[in-house]
């Protein structure tokens, strides 16, 4: 299947999928949503894409020549590819580099840059070959951002040495990669170092002498540091352990440092921001080693880029960012473009379709007297092929001289563009309905042949296609009634209401405000949880007529608050609206749930009872994740080639890659088990006339099926019995009635009545007068409700163990009796007035006796129900056995015994019944009258092939692949476990792998064709990297899927993907004044001189710290610093930045002090790790002596794992070094508590502080490698406090002040009389408990959020800019440093109760003690307070003078929104991810626009809300902030939407964001620039 019919697939499963999930039990609401859909515009695409053909250059052996002065040996060419072209960047990249000149090669993907470094390197050690010069010693050090890259250019060069040594060439060189995973010695299993040696000595291109290697690979980390390989590869990190760990010192010292040349950087684009701050820093002191180390010769440095530059003209700004990112000279001469070959016009001769299918058919199959086809062809352009030529470049220099074919190559080559479009272009002589799969033909045919004058694919090509996610729904009825998918506005003429859809029988409730009440108008419900109104209203729209009828199964009537609903201006009141509109309807108010943490949900439909088990049965229709994903992946997976089966899905959250490898294996596996259920049953021929029994269904399942069982390879045959009889009772009493096989149609349940049961006779008798048939469906009726409530039995073939909880139901297994259930939450009344049976039994009833009072029906139907529990009881005395009775009797109560279950095939033309208005089927009807609780609906007759289209059987219908294994690729799993799920998914054993930007970069992933993007990424750059993994093999083109999440950021790009396919590349601007950032390098240069000088401290933590109990390590460092001043200061001059130097204390000596104070990192880590020992130790002696010896086991083995932790690795958890591509605020949810499981030790969990303190608070729960982990607590270190302060907030005039305990208050400028609260920072970061983590059910929710304040300047106040001068309407006070306080207050702002001794949190106070995450009774206090976290960093400040036209806004909120605004501009114009600046509102003047703050939003700062000032610049993010409200997103101007002002970190101000306002007023303010 190509791409383009891959796509159609796609969008047809996503759209079933949206159409089967949202059921509307209106008929016209639901004709109305499908039609949206139709029109709704969710894709868009695919795209088509040619890969550009750069211009070639001299090869190899021409260009040696000319810069060596002689011929070059041809076996050294040989290894180089000696005659194969180079390409014009390439061969001037290798001329300067050898030159010593520093070079940035920024081209295009596939353009070759490895070469452009690589070639330069090996001919400098091959010139001291042939001087004599080249012995041991690193000539060069390649840095990746990734092992996986270092892996790839291992491997390649691994090539090169086998090559020369089968040549038996003179020239010899040697290579190393040191990474994480290299081994120490031979000796090293835990690195498994005797298989990297059995590698290499298969492999067989290494050359010994005197037992060293002097040609080949160094595989051991010994061997390096013995004789230090020419070529160093390794990442970052990496590198910054090099320089610290003193066995690496042989690296750098004894004269070694000499030989260093060459610093090689790849991906430079990355290294913007604080990551970009962090690589110069370590740069810096690379080189700062190397010169103390004996290096005395300039350095060249290289760097590589996919997608830096994107023109000309901004040269000049890269040199810039590569001259500050090294710290080395570069000028705009040193910066290469790639150029590309031109394509030719197109020639007036073309082929026709049929030709190509011709050509085609030669390509797939060997078609006689071929050749004398191909002549002919070529003679049709005027062509003369060379006979000597193979069929694949005869066909592609055909191809290249004809017109159509280079019309297609010059349209697309480098430019994406919409296959409608390109089709109509090329294919204009045929018919439009034919013209997209003559496209798709034409590609995948050019995609097979080869260029004749380069011998690649004479076209590489790439599909792209993007999906978007919905908003909502919103209902209006009035003056239509109609279903949107875009947000509307309440409370305006013709109002529309957000809508929320009960998941089982698709009623929908109107959404309004948690605070809901007589008198109101409907608004947004407020979604953001730290708000105190945070929570939901549903109102259930009345029908006339419906009855009022309660759901609650067996508790009397729950008052429903009803209210007449204004469809016009969304008033509510008790009685007919005052607001003088006649149109409106009757809502009922529903209860809510008395789970403040839920507050947003139902706890189950009051139209049909549903409860989903407690997972919120009615919903909104918004889906930006799970579900989608689900579908595209699934899709992907089923329709790709089976040897192609193969998925990389990216996000650029861990979480949700975390979550979505569970869930996508999860809900696949339910599917698949439905489809081979069906497929079971279709196995039976001819199909038994009763039915098949769930016993039989099972012996089939095993005996045919029972690999597909297995959950694990391991499984043996009684576990596998168990998976199958697991399988089939999760079916059976599926909470999924909607989408089981029975609710899509395709099979149905009967029960084979046993021979002494009778049908009651009290049915067939008036007031019944059912047939014998009637009352026979009837009873089976009434036993399908115990069926559906999960009363029944666990019955299974002999041998197989089988409990409730195995079935992994969220429901609890129930009873049935007569009468009052006693409040035993496991038991249900079976003849019940609130019963479903009751209630159907009921309505049927009163509709054969029309005559009858409500009360005698009642009374009647009770009787009946008695009547037929009794003579089943009676009928069940006549088994065999009491195990072969109907119902089976458990104490007073009764289960349905499953043996007497039968299941059928429902055929395609036999009649089923479909309820008009649930939409539910039956397989028979009763009179009519659908039984599902409390619908009104009537059952009409059809056949199954009358039904539409439903996702769920199309899937369970088709023919699926076997088990799909999706696994997870973040930062979270440790090392090994990353590295082993990449091999797996390289060798086509992980079919979809589920990433963060791991794999972001140049990693080849092998035949990878297919990658799925769950968001947009942050820039043009990202997508090309993300993309770029896909169609790297010859004759398969790549292809993309992106779904646009519910983001301004990822709407804005769908509406015009071509700037994220190919967008412009801002180059990056460094800033090097980032203090934390260089005071944690300033630390790591000073430990590197402790370490060296003290090496037997770095051999384990307890070293490092001497006595754990009493650890000197931060005394004994300081003394070293102390007496050293002199010679480290010396070195860091020469790292730290000139501006830096005074301001971190480099000319008075303060700088010992900022590394090792009380407060230090390295000081606070000293003090936890020793506190965390020393109560392991306790515990462990207490343990003992209470003769719990399993605790002290675990204790013990506990501090072993402290003592021994290795020192870098310690060093880096705690942020003490640096952490590339980590915030510099870093904190860590320490799991190792619960070393019992190898869990814990395969994750890593750690936030930037600002993140974690509502990620990481008590009682949140994380998923990471298919494990949900639950903060217990913050870490507490006795002696040590948290920093606290206290604040005070008023909402009302958006006021915030903080200051120390024990400070005087400050002064309200508002006047309001304010609460005073407090926050700590959990400086020392959170903890688990001791359990083991849970296996996921559903989506970890985020319970807490945070919202950020403006604490104040620091320094003198900033210098303004008046915008303009004479009249300003801006008021710019310039980028400063600034104090942001970010506040997470928990649930509904009621904060926190943390334990002052122990750290334990809770959400509620309780007067009763509770357990330590060490699972010790504590009776300590628990006091209320925030948590939060204080940063500094670059705070500009805007004022706008000019007030908005509508006088009514409030300016609070109106300021909010211009702010929301003003960041997308910027995030545009600047080229970076939103997610890198924030804003905020500071109290200001009511007559004016408060001011509106810009940051940064990363500790220290990055240079980034600078660029504002630049009035150019500020014009430009205000025009891309006017296009952000101009209203492309659909949503109406009195509200926003995530296509224009709303993510998920101002959930706070959802409710209150407009576009509208900020549009007119961003027009008006421009119009008057000058």
């Amino acid at each position: 299947m190509n791409p383009i019919e891959l796509s159609s697939k796609i969008e047809e499963a996503y759209r079933r999928y949206l159409k089967t999930t949202f059921y509307f039990k209106d008929p016209d609401l639901r004709n109305s949503f499908e039609q949206a859909l139709d029109l709704g515009h969710l894709s868009k695409g695919p795209y088509l894409e040619g890969t550009p053909v750069f211009k070639p250059g001299q090869t190899p052996r021409e260009l040696f020549k000319v810069l060596l002065g002689y011929e070059t040996d041809e076996r050294f060419l040989k290894a180089l590819h000696g005659d194969r072209p180079l390409y014009q960047h390439q061969e001037e990249a290798i001329q300067k580099a050898l030159s010593g000149r520093n070079v940035l090669v920024a081209t295009g993907t596939g353009s070759g840059k490895t070469e452009s470094f690589l070639y330069p390197i090996l001919l400098y050690l091959y010139k001291e070959f042939m001087v004599g010069q080249l012995g041991p010693g690193v000539r060069a050090l390649i840095l990746y951002p990734m092992n996986a890259l270092a892996n790839d250019q291992r491997e390649r060069l691994g090539a090169i040495c086998k090559i020369l040594k089968e040549e038996d060439a003179a020239f010899h060189f040697t290579f190393g990669q040191y990474i994480g995973d290299t081994p120490e010695d031979k000796n090293d299993s835990q690195r498994n170092a005797q298989d990297r040696l059995y590698e290499r000595e298969q492999q067989g291109y290494s050359i010994y002498e005197n037992g060293s290697i002097v040609h080949g690979e160094l595989v051991l980390r010994s061997e390096m540091r013995c004789t230090p390989p020419n070529i160093l590869l390794t990442n970052y990190s990496m590198l910054e352990y090099l320089l610290l760990r003193p066995d690496d010192s042989p690296l750098f010292d004894n004269g070694q440092a000499r030989w260093w040349t060459f610093i090689v950087l790849d991906e430079a684009h990355q290294y913007r921001g604080s990551q970009g701050a962090e690589m110069a820093m370590l740069l810096r002191r690379l080189k700062q080693r190397l010169r103390e180390g004996g290096r005395s010769e300039p350095f060249r440095c290289i760097a590589t880029s996919a997608t830096l530059v994107s023109q000309e003209g901004s040269k000049a700004t890269v040199a810039q960012f590569a001259s500050d990112l090294f710290g080395e000279a570069f000028s705009e001469h040193d910066i290469i473009l790639g150029e590309t070959l031109p394509i030719p016009e197109a020639s007036l001769l073309r082929l026709s379709f049929s030709d190509y299918a011709l050509l085609k058919n030669i390509l797939q199959n060997n078609v006689p007297l071929s050749a004398n086809i191909l002549f002919g062809l070529a003679e049709k352009l005027n062509l003369t092929l060379r006979k000597d030529e193979d069929t694949k470049t005869a066909i592609g220099r055909i191809l290249k001289n004809d017109g159509r074919v280079t019309s297609l190559r010059k349209a697309i080559t480098g430019k994406p563009t919409e296959i409608t479009t390109i089709a109509n272009m090329i294919f204009d002589d045929l018919q439009e309905d034919k013209r997209i799969a003559a496209l798709a033909d034409l590609v995948e045919l050019l995609l097979q042949t080869k260029d004749p004058s380069t011998d690649a694919p004479l076209l590489s090509a790439r599909y792209h296609l993007f999906l978007r996610s919905l908003e909502g729904a919103f209902v209006s009825y009035w003056p239509e009634k109609r279903v949107f998918l875009d947000r509307k506005s309440v409370g305006r003429e013709g109002c529309a209401f957000e809508i929320a859809l009960c998941r089982e029988c698709g009623q929908h409730y109107f959404v309004a405000q948690s605070d809901f009440k007589d008198g109101v108008v409907v608004k947004e419900a407020i979604r953001d949880p730290n708000d105190a109104l945070f929570g939901a209203s549903f109102l259930r729209p009345i029908n006339n007529s419906e009855n009022n009828c309660e759901s609650d199964e067996d508790t009397p009537d729950a008052k429903k608050t009803r209210f007449y609903l204004c469809v016009q201006c969304g008033l509510a009141e008790h009685n007919i609206p005052s607001c003088g509109h006649n149109n409106y309807i009757q809502v009922n108010k529903e209860d809510s749930l008395e789970d403040k943490n839920r507050a947003d949900q139902l706890a189950k439909c009051s139209a049909c009872g549903y409860t989903a088990a407690g997972r919120d049965p009615v919903r909104e229709v918004v889906h930006g994740t799970d579900g989608p994903h689900a579908v595209i992946a699934t899709t992907l997976y089923q329709k790709l080639p089976e040897h192609r089966r193969k998925v990389l899905a990216f996000s650029d959250g861990r979480q949700e890659a975390a979550f979505f490898a569970w869930y996508l294996e999860d809900s696949y596996k339910d599917i698949l088990i439905r489809n081979l259920m069906l497929k079971i049953a279709q196995s039976f021929n001819p199909f038994p006339k009763d039915g098949i029994s769930l016993s039989t269904i099972a012996d089939r399942s095993f005996d045919n099926y029972h690999d597909s069982f297995r959950r694990n390879q391991s499984d043996d045959e009684p576990t596998t019995q168990k998976n199958i009889w697991s399988a089939l009772y999760r079916e059976f009493l599926t909470e999924e009635q909607r989408i089981c096989l029975e609710g899509v149609g395709l099979i149905r349940w009967s029960i084979k009545w046993p021979t002494w049961f009778k049908i009651p006779e009290i049915l067939m008798k008036a007031p019944w007068s059912l047939s014998e048939e009637e009352a026979r469906n009837l009873v089976f009726l009434l036993l399908n409700t115990m069926r559906t409530d999960r009363a029944v039995e666990l019955r299974t073939s002999p041998g197989v163990s089988m409990n409730w909880s195995d079935l992994s139901l969220q429901a609890i297994q129930m009873r049935f009796r007569i009468g009052d259930p006693k409040n035993k939450k496991d038991v249900r009344s079976w003849d019940g007035t609130q019963s479903k049976r009751f209630k159907f039994m009921k309505k049927l009833l009163l509709k054969i006796r029309d005559d009858l009072s409500e009360q005698e029906g009642a009374d009647n139907v009770e009787l009946a129900l008695r009547e037929i529990w009794e003579t089943i009881g009676r009928c069940d005395k006549h088994a065999p056995t009491a195990k072969e009775s109907l119902l089976l009797s458990i104490e007073d109560t009764r289960r349905l015994n499953p043996d007497w279950w039968r299941l059928h095939l429902i055929k395609k033309d036999e009649t089923i019944y479909q309820c008009n208005l649930c939409g539910r089927l039956h397989a028979f009807s009763i009179h009519g009258l659908c039984p599902r609780h409390n619908c009104q609906g009537v059952l009409t007759p059809l056949h199954l092939s009358d039904l539409p289209e439903n996702h769920y059987r199309s899937l369970y219908e088709d023919t699926l692949p076997g088990i799909m294994r999706v696994e997870e690729h973040t930062a979270q799993l440790d090392k090994e476990k990353a590295r082993e799920f990449q091999a797996d998914f390289k060798n086509g054993n992980i079919h979809v792998l589920s990433c963060s930007t791991t794999f972001e970069l140049g990693v080849d992933l092998g035949d990878l064709d297919t990658v799925f993007l769950r968001n947009v990424p942050p820039e043009s750059f990202n997508y090309a990297q993300r993309v770029g993994r896909a169609g790297r093999r010859s004759g398969c083109p790549g292809f993309a899927v992106t779904f646009c999440h519910r983001s301004p950021h990822d709407l804005y790009h769908f509406s015009e993907p071509e700037r994220i396919m190919g967008g412009k590349v801002r180059p990056p601007i460094l800033s090097l004044q980032n203090e934390k950032i260089i005071i944690r390098h300033i630390l790591a240069v000073a430990l590197s001189y402790f370490f060296r000088a003290f090496p037997e401290r770095f051999a384990s933590v307890e070293k490092l710290f001497v006595d754990l109990k009493n650890p000197s390590a931060v005394s004994d460092f300081n003394d070293y610093l102390s007496k050293n001043k002199e010679n480290l200061e010396k070195s860091l001059r020469s790292i730290v930045p000139e501006k830096m130097r005074a301001r971190l204390g480099l000319d008075n000596g303060e700088w010992i002090s900022m590394l090792a104070d009380e407060e230090s990192r390295f000081s606070l880590a000293e003090i936890e790790v020793s506190n965390d020992y020393r109560v392991i130790a306790k515990l462990e002696e207490k343990s003992r002596e209470e003769r719990d010896y399993r605790e002290a086991e675990w204790a013990n083995r506990r501090a072993k794992t402290i003592a021994t932790e290795d020192v870098l690795s310690f060093l880096s958890r705690k942020a003490v070094i640096p952490k590339y591509g980590f915030p510099v605020d870093v904190v860590e949810l320490d799991t190792q508590m619960a070393q019992k499981n190898l869990e814990t030790s395969e994750v890593l969990l750690q936030r930037d502080l600002s993140i974690a303190i509502s990620e990481f608070a008590p009682t949140s729960k994380l998923m990471a490698n298919k494990k949900i982990w639950t903060a217990y607590g913050l870490k507490r270190i006795p002696g040590k406090e948290w920093p606290r302060k206290k604040y005070k907030i008023c909402r009302k005039h958006n006021v915030f002040f903080q200051w120390q305990p024990g400070e005087p208050e400050p002064a309200t400028p508002c006047g309001d009389q304010l609460s005073v609260s407090e926050y700590v920072i959990p400086r020392f970061g959170f903890v688990t408990d001791r359990s083991n983590p849970e296996e996921p059910r559903s989506r970890t929710s985020k319970i807490f959020t945070t919202r950020p304040y403006f604490a104040g300047s620091l320094g003198v106040d900033p210098e303004e800019i008046h915008i303009p001068d004479y009249s300003p309407v801006i008021t710019i006070k310039k980028a400063s440093p600034g104090t942001m306080v970010v506040l997470c207050e928990g649930r509904r702002q009621e904060q926190f109760y943390i334990c002052k001794t122990c750290g334990a949190g809770f959400q509620k106070k309780s007067l009763k003690s509770h357990k330590s995450s060490y699972g010790q009774e504590c009776n300590g206090t628990l006091e209320q307070v925030s948590l939060g976290h204080e940063f500094e960093t670059d705070v500009l400040q805007l004022q706008f003078h000019r007030f908005p036209e509508e006088k009514t806004l409030d300016p609070i909120w109106f300021a909010y929104s211009l702010a929301y605004a003003l960041v997308e501009g910027a995030a545009e114009v600047l080229e970076i991810p939103s997610t890198d600046l924030n804003a905020t509102v500071k109290y200001g003047n009511q007559n004016t626009i408060p001011p509106i703050i810009l940051y940064d939003n990363v500790p220290g700062g990055a240079g980034l809300v600078a660029h504002l000032e630049k009035v150019n610049i500020l014009k430009a993010c205000l025009e891309a902030a006017l296009v952000r409200t101009s209203g492309k997103c659909g949503c109406d101007e009195a509200t926003s939407c995530y296509g224009c002002l709303r993510n998920y970190r101002n959930q706070f101000a959802h409710q209150y964001l407009q576009r509208g306002p900020v549009m007119r007023y961003l027009k008006a303010l421009l119009s008057e620039w000058h």
